[in-house]
């Protein structure tokens, strides 16, 4: 079943990749790359903070810096930290 999970402007994604995480912002050059099993971070204008656990894919990054996410599971979820978390934790 296809659905949109999130769809809106933000200011950063960053995202678990095949290769680590890495982020995108405003003019990010195109790109097409694989994502692994773990959790992608979006960052909104106003600095809140969503947190979406998604399975491998793919992600695509447009001229016009749209970002689509395309696998087999996404669903928000509470901040949680693991190997291919897109958080970080301070102490």
């Amino acid at each position: 079943m296809d659905k949109i999970a999130f769809d809106g402007d933000v200011v950063s994604v960053v995202a678990p990749g095949s290769l680590g995480l890495f982020g995108i912002l405003a003019g990010h050059a195109p790109l097409v790359g694989s994502l692994e099993k773990g959790t992608v971070k979006v960052r909104y204008m106003d600095n809140r903070e969503e947190f979406i656990a998604i399975g491998s894919g793919f992600i695509e990054v447009s001229r016009e810096g749209e970002v689509v996410i395309l696998t087999d599971r996404a669903e928000k979820t509470p901040r949680h930290s693991s190997p291919h978390s897109a958080t970080s934790s301070s102490n």
